[in-house]
């Protein structure tokens, strides 16, 4: 009796303690490769770095004055950074190159994006459509919550209850997962990157092959007016799979040219305090730093040369995972796409 109280008080702890270290490894993975503020990551890896370069450099006993290493290493920090501006320079024409047309080539853009919001009104029913990208996705998550909800309101028309449990089945949680993004989207000052965010979310193309799935194993079983609204459903899920895959271009030419210019705000300086450094080295008596100075000059001055590296892998972190979660567009999916959070992960797999 008492082993069975035992397992009754300890088992419901255990379960109940387990989802929170995922929960938290989740928002942890998240804020650091996807929404967390890119130059305050690069400012923690560049504290880290120091703090530990420093307990190394405090704990030796090491008196050395030579200055010749630390002119070596202003050198190699003056060439890797102006190895990074050219990269700026090079990510600077690639943006710019996505945006030169000529005139015929950006009016028929123009003619492709009014075709496409022409039809995502006529699929909402809505004959103005908002501007900004969370307003217009937020809309067209309304749409298809919509046809979610009017598609609930034939269920009673369904001949089977195997059928009606299975549109269940579909309808749920779909529903739950629109009804979470409308709620992230509801703010007034939501950027494109924040909207984009919220479709990374999601599997439509899974909720799409759902939907066939649902048509195929019941055909003969669906009135038409079911028909007609699973069409309008997989149509408009379709619609907000286009609007994601132009927010992520939308988002990529805006992050590469912020990027860019925070590489040129930090590199420049980098590269001038670097080579007065260097003037100062070569100009000092050997004497004139003692060996505790010495252990701490160099590594904030190692630090300081590493900041657009630092910046650089933060930026470029985001970008490889915002792509790698919109690889595939509709109907297709990969196994990485659809943003699963690192819990999300660790639960698929133990199960």
């Amino acid at each position: 009796m008492d082993e069975e109280r035992e397992e009754e008080v300890t088992g419901p702890s255990v379960s109940s303690d387990r989802p929170e270290p995922r929960e938290k490894l989740s928002q942890i993975h998240e804020l650091v490769f996807l929404t967390g503020n890119r130059l305050l990551l690069a400012a923690v890896l560049l504290g880290s770095f120091l703090l530990v370069v420093l307990a190394i450099e405090l704990r030796t006993s090491a008196t050395s004055q030579q200055l010749v290493p630390l002119f070596y290493m202003s050198s190699a920090i003056v060439g890797g950074n102006f190895t990074l501006l050219t990269i700026v320079i090079s990510i600077n024409q690639l943006v710019i190159s996505r945006q030169l047309a000529a005139p015929g080539e950006l009016r028929e853009q123009i003619e492709n994006t009014t075709g496409y919001r022409e039809a995502s009104a006529e699929l909402v029913e809505d004959r103005v459509l908002p501007p900004t990208p969370a307003m217009f996705l937020d809309v067209l998550l309304g749409g298809v919550q919509d046809s979610v909800r009017e598609l609930d309101g034939y269920r009673s028309e369904v001949v089977s209850n195997a059928a009606a449990d299975a549109i269940d089945e579909v309808l749920e949680p779909l529903d739950e997962q629109i009804g979470r993004a409308k709620l992230e989207l509801e703010a007034e000052d939501t950027t494109t990157f924040e909207a984009l965010v919220v479709s990374l979310n999601t599997n439509y193309s899974d909720d799409i092959y759902h939907i066939q799935r649902l048509k195929t194993t019941y055909e003969g079983e669906f009135t038409s007016d079911i028909d007609d609204c699973l069409d309008e459903l997989v149509a408009g899920l379709k619609q907000i799979d286009v609007a994601r895959q132009y927010l992520k271009t939308v988002y990529i030419q805006e992050e590469l040219s912020r990027v860019s210019r925070n590489l040129m705000y930090i590199g420049v300086p980098v590269v001038l305090v670097a080579l007065a450094l260097m003037v100062l080295f070569v100009s000092t008596r050997q004497s004139a730093l003692t060996p505790r100075l010495l252990s701490i000059v160099a590594p904030v001055f190692a630090t300081v040369g590493a900041t657009p590296l630092a910046v650089l892998f933060a930026y470029v972190l985001r970008l490889s995972v915002v792509s790698e979660r919109t690889a595939a567009i509709t109907p297709f999916t990969t196994p990485t796409q659809e943003a699963t959070p690192f819990g999300a992960i660790t639960e698929e797999t133990e199960e």
